[in-house]
């Protein structure tokens, strides 16, 4: 790729490539506030780029939080290794109950949030359904006209749905 910078000069772009060196009026002209002197050749200013990426990837990778310390020196088998025993041990440690997916955390004392939130797991998990259903014991027959009824209600829902969708998508394109 010979692109590597572009600078305007009074209107004109000068761009410089890795077959040039830096012209004089890019050195003396050059708003960049620096210390050090500017890089005269193509490979002077990678160099400087890459010093500054290495720093700047050093800088994070030292601050990202790793289960072992050494995250990016670790080949994928070893992380996996090490988060699978992680996962183990949390649900080792963890009771699991009929109740643990209908257990809501109330935060900061909102209780009616945690109510809504445990409203909307057991609507989306079907709970009150299945309770009322086996209150009493259903025949074989009737269950299966209750669940062939239910299909056919479920699919019916769907060709609307779709339908809708398809008039809204007409009207509007402006038919």
């Amino acid at each position: 790729m010979s692109f590597v910078f572009a600078r305007r000069l009074g209107g004109l772009s000068t761009v410089i490539d890795s077959f040039r060196t830096v012209p004089k009026s890019f050195v003396s002209h050059s708003r960049l506030i620096s210390s050090s002197p500017l890089p005269t050749t193509f490979n002077d200013a990678w160099n400087i780029v890459d010093k500054s990426t290495n720093n700047v990837r050093n800088s994070v990778r030292s601050n990202l939080p790793s289960a072992t310390g050494s995250f990016f020196t670790s080949s994928n088998e070893e992380i996996w290794r090490q988060k699978s025993v992680i996962a183990q041990n949390a649900l080792a440690q963890s009771n699991i109950t009929p109740y643990t997916g209908r257990t809501v955390k109330v935060v900061d004392g909102n209780v009616s949030l945690a109510l809504r939130k445990l409203d909307t797991i057991l609507t989306k998990n079907k709970v009150r359904r299945d309770v009322w259903t086996q209150r009493r014991h259903e025949k074989k027959g009737v269950k299966r006209r209750r669940l062939e009824s239910e299909r056919w209600r479920r699919l019916f829902a769907h060709e609307v749905r779709k339908n809708v969708h398809l008039v809204t998508k007409i009207r509007n394109r402006g038919a």
